[in-house]
C-alpha cells in the first residue's frame, strides 16, 4: 500500500493536481485574451463643438463618432494623453461653502463632475494634433483612463516620440526607394560606361541587383 511519503504516491497526486489546473488556466487565458481584444464604447462630449459623441477604444484603434463623422486613429500613433477638468480637482471648497449657501447659489460646483481627456497623436500626414473629449460622470472616466493607459503603455501626462520617429523613418524609406527606382530607369544608370574618365563623379550608378530598402 502506498503512503503519503511514497515517491509514486506523490507523483500521482501531482499529476492529478496538474491535470485539474489545465482547464482552469486555459479558461483564464481565453477570458484574458478576449478582454484584451475587446472594443469598449463610451458616451462622451467632443470638444470644441461640445457635441455628444461615441468613443470606441480597442487595443489597436481609437474611433470617435461625432454627428455621424467617424475619425479613426491607430493606437500606435498616440503620443500622450492628459486628464483634467473640474472632476480631477479637490472638493474642499465645495464642502466648506455648502453649509453656508444653498446649492443653487453655488453654480460653479454644479458641474464639478467634469473629466476632460486630451489625446495627442500623429495624423496620417505626420502632423502632431490632438482631440479632447469630456465625461460628465466619474464612472466612465474611471473606466476610460486605465484602459487607455494599458493599451498605449502611457501614463497620464507622459509622452513618447515613437510615433513621430516611426513616421519619419517610413518617409525616409519611401524617398530612398523612389530614388532607387528612378535611378534604375534613368540613362545615368544604364550608360555609366560613357562617363568621362577624368570626371568619375559623373558616373552615378548602383549595382543592378542592389536590394530595395525594407520598411
Amino acid at each position: 500500500m502506498l503512503t503519503s511519503t511514497d515517491p509514486i504516491y506523490i507523483s500521482n497526486r501531482m499529476r492529478i493536481i496538474y491535470s485539474s489546473l489545465i482547464p482552469l488556466l486555459s479558461s483564464f487565458l481565453i477570458v484574458s485574451s478576449s478582454q484584451a481584444k475587446s472594443e469598449q464604447k463610451f458616451d462622451a462630449i467632443c470638444l470644441p463643438g461640445k457635441n455628444k459623441c461615441k468613443v470606441y477604444l480597442s487595443p489597436t484603434e481609437l474611433r470617435i463618432d461625432e454627428k455621424g463623422i467617424i475619425k479613426s486613429t491607430p493606437v500606435n500613433q498616440i503620443t500622450s494623453w492628459n486628464l483634467g477638468g473640474k472632476g480631477t480637482k479637490s472638493d474642499v471648497g465645495k464642502v466648506f461653502f455648502a453649509p453656508l449657501f444653498p446649492p443653487a447659489a453655488l453654480g460653479i460646483f454644479t458641474s464639478s463632475h467634469e473629466y476632460i481627456f486630451t489625446i495627442s497623436f500623429i495624423d496620417s500626414e505626420g502632423i502632431a494634433t490632438f482631440k479632447s473629449i469630456v465625461f460628465r460622470n466619474k464612472k466612465p472616466a474611471d473606466r476610460f483612463a486605465p484602459y487607455l493607459g494599458s493599451i498605449t503603455g502611457l501614463a497620464n501626462g507622459s509622452f513618447t516620440n515613437k510615433p513621430q520617429n516611426n513616421f519619419n523613418r517610413k518617409e525616409v524609406t519611401l524617398i530612398s526607394n523612389n530614388l532607387a527606382f528612378h535611378l534604375k530607369k534613368s540613362s545615368i544608370y544604364s550608360y555609366t560606361s560613357n562617363c568621362e574618365f577624368y570626371a568619375p563623379y559623373t558616373c552615378l550608378s548602383f549595382p543592378r541587383f542592389r536590394p530595395i530598402l525594407d520598411k
